[in-house]
């Protein structure tokens, strides 16, 4: 794709236009834009030329209209498009809406009206689109066979890991894996590591003061808002979004638009007090560190499971992860 249309796909237009179906992805847009003002023409390009200044005719509808049914039209009269860029362009913007709150925002679906942290739509159109262009793909790839679709089986029996008092309605959330505990711990701790070390030092006494406690809380809660764990529903929407930045190598990334949650755990506060009244727990903060041992309260939290459990359960997860790695080193030895 040009250098334009790129900018097109990764800046959605906050709100689309009237007459354009909202499945239909932003760069599409610009390229009809491109056909009205003749900066793009519509002609039959070679296998070797697929270039976005040249539209295929069996393209050339679903630009101009933008509707998801005269892309599946163009396709079933010319199957071999479906490499084309702008399909790929469509279907990685369709692909995106299953997932990113972020184009949520852009096509105006209002998670806040719907009172749920994931718009109907996608669950609804958006498979149903992705299913219109695989099914009319795979019907002319293989012309004697159909897709029959059918939900994924789910393994049945007790699985490993930690009930999920508060699932977001995904099946593989009601039990939470020891693989995903150790994931939104490190990425727990990597946020309170860096809140603690831009806070002034925490006094770790014998009687942690209540000051001390209150910090640990605030911290917590922080914590909390700014990871966003996808997999409890303790939390609900407020009323907007929030630019954030994201950095790497101290480069900025973004900024990016995220939807902003305000989690709701009552009991979060006792669990801490209790934790500090613990004088084992205390020289376990000492011993592990304050991040990693407030992470492990808030998960505990969250799973209404005592800290321990949850840090045998990444424990023994990340016992099992070195012993591979273990094994390969003494054989090179």
């Amino acid at each position: 794709m040009g250098a334009r249309h790129g900018r097109a796909l990764g800046r959605p237009a906050r709100r689309p236009a009237r007459g354009r179906d909202r499945l239909v992805a932003p760069a599409i847009q610009a390229l009809a834009d491109d056909l009205r003002s003749g900066r793009a023409t519509v002609g039959d390009p070679g296998n070797e030329d697929w270039s976005v200044s040249v539209v295929p005719r069996g393209l050339a509808p679903f630009v101009r209209g933008r509707r998801i049914e005269l892309l599946r039209q163009g396709l079933a009269a010319a199957p071999w498009l479906y490499w084309h860029p702008i399909v790929r362009v469509q279907m990685e913007y369709l692909w995106r809406l299953l997932w990113d709150p972020r184009l949520w925002d852009d096509v105006g679906w209002d998670v806040f009206a719907q009172r749920t942290w994931r718009p109907r739509q996608a669950d609804t159109k958006v498979p149903a689109g992705l299913r219109q262009l695989i099914e009319i793909h795979a019907m002319h790839l293989l012309p004697g066979l159909r897709i029959e679709w059918k939900a994924a089986d789910v393994k049945r029996g007790p699985r490993a890991g930690i009930p999920n008092p508060l699932p977001t309605g995904f099946p593989d959330e009601w039990v939470i894996s020891p693989a995903t505990l150790a994931q939104s711990h490190r990425m727990l701790c990597a946020i309170l590591r860096g809140q603690l070390t831009s806070d002034a030092p925490l006094r770790l006494a014998r009687a942690i003061l209540p000051a001390t406690r209150e910090r640990l809380v605030s911290h917590a809660f922080e914590a909390l808002r700014r990871s966003n764990l996808a997999w409890s529903a303790a939390k609900k929407l407020t009323a907007g979004t929030e630019e954030v930045t994201i950095t790497k190598d101290g480069a900025p990334l973004g900024p990016w638009r995220q939807v902003v949650y305000e989690w709701q755990v009552p009991n979060l506060r006792s669990a801490i007090d209790a934790f500090c009244d613990d004088r084992r727990q205390r020289q376990r903060m000492e011993k592990d560190g304050v991040p990693a041992t407030l992470a492990h309260v808030i998960l505990a939290t969250l799973l209404n499971v005592t800290p321990d459990r949850v840090r045998n359960a990444i424990e023994s997860y990340r016992r099992t992860q070195r012993t591979p790695r273990r094994l390969a080193r003494l054989r090179r030895d």
